[in-house]
């Protein structure tokens, strides 16, 4: 089988990007034939200041990451698109090229992103499932994501993209399966508070 592997990656490096070089890896030597589609958060450093106002749109439909996965999906003709992170470079907007080019897609959540924007369920101190009860106008509300209702709004505007895995306003509706990681990673310890920990990683 030929597989499209496509990931953002954060600019914190993560556990992420373990599974999906894990993967890729147990993939090969398991005889699939991989090909790998990948953006760096890294990239909004050499925006320009036009660039920098864009950034709230691309969020939502990323143009260049459309036409980059259109000429790889006609070019490498996948059997599959595996997805793991599309935040912020590439952005959900692919799906709609895979639902135009009919190739099937599957995408892991990493995070609480398609239920939460700030991804962690955890707000000025303590656990907070507003969005999940209320819908993600709550989110907006408090501007949880980088403490900005616009960039909140944004974010929480991803799940309305056509053909998204994630556009369901049912999360019941969706087929969810829960994997366990095939990432082997060492015990690690780390200094840094557990909540400004996890902040730090989805940066």
């Amino acid at each position: 089988m030929k597989i499209l592997l496509v990931h953002n990656i954060y600019q914190q490096a993560g556990g992420e990007d373990v599974v999906f070089d894990q993967e890729l890896q147990l993939l090969e030597r398991h005889g699939h034939q991989v090909v790998t589609y990948l953006r760096s958060n890294h990239e909004l450093e050499q925006l320009s200041a036009m660039g920098q106002i864009g950034l709230v749109s691309r969020i939502i439909s990323a143009e260049d990451s459309k036409q980059d996965i259109r000429k790889i999906l006609r070019e490498e003709k996948p059997d599959l698109v595996h997805a793991h992170n599309t935040f912020m470079m590439i952005s959900p907007s692919i799906f709609e090229m895979c639902k135009q080019e009919r190739v099937p897609v599957l995408q892991t959540l990493h995070n609480y992103r398609l239920l939460c924007p700030a991804a962690t369920f955890f707000r000025d101190g303590h656990v907070c499932e507003e969005c999940t009860k209320h819908g993600l106008m709550r989110s907006v509300t408090h501007g949880c994501y980088r403490e900005s209702r616009a960039a909140t709004a944004a974010v929480a505007l991803m799940r309305l993209i056509p053909s998204a895995p994630c556009s369901t306003p049912s999360i019941a509706a969706l087929r969810i399966r829960s994997v366990f990681s095939c990432a082997s990673l060492p015990l690690y310890v780390s200094e840094i508070p557990a909540d400004e920990a996890v902040l730090r990683a989805l940066m």
